[in-house]
């Protein structure tokens, strides 16, 4: 993050999952993604969640968490945003 004055800009995103697995395992999917000039960071904090998310194969319990999730998807693949 960098801080100009009294203002602070959000210039790198990072979000990490730690899932547990069997026999006391864990495993951790971590990205960091860049904020565009111009680009809301609470959107790249999403794409970064996203990405992790699916990644490690993980879907929202609600319904409605799930039609977002999709929607965002299909609107990150057809923008080139997450790599398939």
């Amino acid at each position: 993050m960098t801080v100009k004055g009294d203002d602070m800009k959000a210039t790198r995103i990072t979000y990490s999952r730690l899932v547990k697995l069997h026999d006391y395992q864990n495993e951790r999917m971590e990205v960091e993604v860049e904020v565009d000039d111009g680009e809301d960071p609470k959107d790249a904090a999403r794409k970064a969640k996203l990405f992790v998310h699916r990644q490690l194969g993980l879907m929202p319990e609600r319904n409605d968490e799930r039609v977002e999730m999709a929607q965002q998807l299909v609107a990150a693949a057809l923008e080139d945003d997450i790599p398939f």
